[in-house]
């Protein structure tokens, strides 16, 4: 046991203490904790929209180029500001008291996200300028090169078109001349569908900016299909401003939680990948330090010294440690990243144990498959043939990641959860969505399904690592590695 132990440290110390392992390992992590704090503190803040907007209006009546003069007035666009100001404190004050958060700290929430998307409550100064309908195009186009506009929107009847009929695609007829709306569906067909406008910019404009300009455009134009459908937009806009808010609660056997959406849905991705980013990260140390320990001869003066079971026992845990503090780690900067955002609260914390127990299993099976092929060749070119099966396994659980998350009592998920090199993949994935809830029997049969799969797996890599450790020369078949677990 000694000896096993004095490899554990060992393997653990060669991986764990050398500077690569402590910068991606730790000092990453801390970085992008850093860069976390650092984003939530800096100011999002863009210059002002600010220029010129040239407007052909080719509508009948020409009532959208006013509009836009007055879509884009200071006075018009301060009360727009001030309505969804108090659309923002009154959302906050609803979703503080679903997630149990002060207001205060919802609106701060709502506010770094909305600068985050370059989304600004500020006043534009967008001057309109309103052209003749049959102003040259190209004419106006030379104006944006030269910066002396933002851009031009030009708008006819195509944007306006409220007859279902032209968004019914061209069908053929038998006498193309008699068909009544030929011209008009071809025109359509070339010049571009129902809804459509055309906006010129040039290379000045910033992308938001320009966004900010289009969303006017296309406001004014709903508008003016209200009125023509017999709505007032007064109405529409009332009606759809109206906030519609769930207020999640999950029922446990302990009792009740809140629950946000986004959360749960991105929870069981997060712990997903935060068990396979650990067990694949202790995994390949096992590969690559037993393939360069055998390439380079050391194998052979450790094994004067240890028995073969013994090295293997050691390796496997001394790597095991290793990845479980990578695991430990990014486990830690996400609870306080979630603590840094009010959502510590949505982390299911009685998923930690279940995520050692099968971390365990993944890194025994995972681990163990490694460890027989870095003991069974000499360079990594050699391993690409024995990796397929391998890489087969590691690719499954993400196969069954959309079925999962989607239906995580289905047969399928269920099936996977005895399989043994995709049951902790699964079973995490299962475990971490709130509103579905695994029978205590079904945990316990998987985890021993889980350790019998790990003493076999680690049974057969004894067997290759016992005979291929010390064997130089032709690389092994696959079918080479079944004789030696049949033999050796």
């Amino acid at each position: 046991m000694r000896k096993i132990l004095t490899i554990a440290v060992r393997e653990f110390r060669s991986t764990a203490l050398t500077k690569a392992f402590l910068f991606g390992a730790v000092v990453f992590p801390l970085l992008i904790w850093g860069g976390m704090l650092g984003v939530s503190a800096m100011d999002f803040k863009k210059p002002p929209l600010e220029g010129k907007l040239v407007v052909v209006d080719a509508t009948n009546g020409s009532k959208l180029g006013p509009a836009l003069v007055q879509y884009f007035d200071p006075e018009a666009q301060k009360q727009r500001a001030e309505q969804a100001k108090a659309l923002i404190d009154q959302a906050a004050a609803q979703q503080a008291k679903a997630l149990g958060k002060s207001p205060e700290q919802v609106k701060s929430e709502i506010n770094f996200a909305m600068s985050a998307m370059g989304i600004n409550l500020e006043p534009a100064k967008v001057v309109v300028e309103l052209v003749p309908a049959e102003t040259d195009v190209q004419s106006l186009k030379q104006r944006t090169r030269t910066g002396e506009v933002m851009a031009v929107v030009r708008i006819d009847e195509r944007t306006m078109a409220l007859d279902p009929t032209l968004f019914i695609p061209e069908q053929p007829v038998a006498d193309e001349d008699a068909d009544p709306s030929r011209d008009l569906r071809r025109e359509l067909r070339d010049k571009g569908g129902p809804g459509t406008y055309e906006f010129i910019q040039g290379t000045q404009l910033r992308p938001d900016h320009a966004g900010a300009l289009r969303q006017g455009v296309e406001r004014v134009v709903k508008d003016e299909r209200y009125r023509r459908a017999g709505v007032e937009p007064m109405t529409v806009s009332a009606l759809s401003q109206l906030p519609v808010v769930a207020r999640s609660t999950v029922v446990t056997d302990t009792g009740e939680r809140s629950s946000s959406e986004g959360l749960t849905r991105m929870l069981p991705f997060i712990f997903l990948m935060l068990l396979y980013m650990s067990v694949m990260m202790g995994g390949n140390y096992l590969f690559y330090g037993t393939l360069e320990e055998k390439s380079s001869r050391v194998m052979e003066v450790i094994l004067s010294a240890v028995s073969a079971r013994q090295l293997l026992i050691g390796k496997m845990i001394g790597q095991g440690l290793v990845g479980l503090m990578v695991m430990a780690i990014y486990a830690g900067l996400g609870m306080a990243a979630a603590s840094r955002f009010n959502l510590l609260q949505q982390v299911p914390m009685d998923l930690l144990p279940w995520l050692l127990v099968y971390f365990i299993i993944a890194y025994g099976l995972i681990g163990s498959l490694m460890l027989a092929v870095g003991s069974a060749v000499t360079e990594i070119r050699e391993a690409q043939s024995l990796f397929t099966p391998i890489t087969i396994l590691i690719i499954l659980p993400f196969m069954l990641m959309i079925p999962v998350m989607q239906n995580p009592g289905s047969l399928l998920a269920r099936a996977a959860s005895f399989f043994p090199p995709t049951l902790p993949y699964v079973m995490v994935m299962r475990l971490s969505q709130p509103s579905h809830v695994i029978p205590l029997w079904e945990l316990l049969a998987t985890v021993l399904v889980g350790v019998l799969g790990v003493i076999v797996t680690i049974w057969a890599a004894a067997k290759v690592f016992r005979v291929g450790v010390l064997m130089y020369g032709k690389p092994p078949s696959f079918g080479t590695l079944l004789k030696w677990i049949r033999h050796a």
